[in-house]
């Protein structure tokens, strides 16, 4: 039916039915990225893309589900380059548990060696393919694995409140990250 209503009232409807979504897009962004800058971005992204090219929504799902679909590709790209600025940065130390995420962990190693001789160009090189390979499997994982696996990993949030951001029990985001993690491992098992 909404392609037919896309069909013959023209882009000003297709207008107005993305746009309504907004609000719901905006929540859906605010609960998964803390920049509310971010958050905007995203959204507007979203709905660009959306009023771009009206043919692209086939109507095998809802507009609001094909939205989210849309947006959560934007959410991972945010996710990519905060996960990116964090391996060029360094370490970084949560407050709450100190514990590093698994790319500061990776740079601190790398630095270790650095600084106990160990640095040569050599290792430095895999160092930096290790990690490119790593970012290459994290954004191959199934999406609520990825989202999981990035929320708790590299952004350092908790299981209750990636929980609450995904929208599954706190049991349930562990069994998750179990699982990506395992996926992780056996990609770059083979990559070494």
């Amino acid at each position: 039916m909404t392609t037919c209503l896309m069909q013959t009232d023209g882009h000003a409807d297709w207008r107005r039915q993305i746009e309504a979504h907004q609000p719901f897009l905006m929540r859906f962004a605010r609960a998964r990225l803390q920049d509310i800058d971010a958050v905007e971005d995203v959204v507007q992204d979203t709905l660009l893309v959306a009023l771009a090219g009206p043919q692209r929504f086939l109507g095998q799902s809802s507009v609001r589900t094909w939205l989210t679909g849309i947006l959560k590709h934007k959410i991972m790209d945010v996710y990519a380059r905060q996960a990116l600025e964090q391996t060029r940065r360094g370490p970084r130390f949560h407050e709450h548990d100190e514990s590093t995420s698994l790319e500061a962990a990776l740079r601190t190693r790398a630095n270790h060696d650095a600084d106990s001789g160990n640095g040569d160009p050599c290792r430095q090189l895999e160092f930096k393919q290790l990690a490119a390979s790593l970012m290459a499997a994290i954004h191959r994982l199934p999406c609520r694995q990825r989202d999981v696996f990035v929320l708790t990993q590299l952004h350092g949030n908790s299981g209750e409140d990636v929980a609450r951001m995904v929208g599954v029990s706190q049991n349930n985001v562990w069994v998750i990250l179990h699982r990506a993690r395992k996926l992780l491992q056996m990609e770059l098992q083979s990559v070494c």
